[in-house]
């Protein structure tokens, strides 16, 4: 992860635009979830490059989704109207949904 001085910190229009990938991001990882615990019968399913790719993936993401969070703290700072204050409870509960989601997948490529 780069330092927080260096993260380009985003203005409250840009809420929405992280909510919709955020969401996109829920869907796609509860379904990559899904397919992992699939594979998991039949164990020759998945290589070690594929397993590696996977931890790299959901590492990164673990990374992107706590400075996703700290934007969500300043943006709490701002004044904000009340679709806002309502995108940003969303997508913190978002946020909250896919770090479970993303540990899950690290926690069982751990164990692969």
């Amino acid at each position: 992860m780069f330092p927080i001085s260096e993260f380009n910190w985003q203005p409250i229009s840009a809420l929405r635009p992280l909510l919709l990938a955020v969401e996109g991001m829920l869907e796609v990882t509860t379904s990559q979830l899904q397919d992992l615990l699939h594979a998991k019968k039949n164990i020759l399913l998945l290589e070690q490059k594929t397993i590696e790719r996977i931890k790299d993936t959901h590492l990164q993401r673990q990374s992107h989704l706590a400075l996703y969070k700290l934007q969500c703290e300043r943006w709490k700072t701002e004044p904000l109207v009340q679709h806002q204050s309502q995108a940003l409870d969303q997508l913190e509960a978002a946020l909250s949904e896919l770090e479970a989601i993303n540990q899950k997948i690290l926690s069982f490529i751990q164990n692969y």
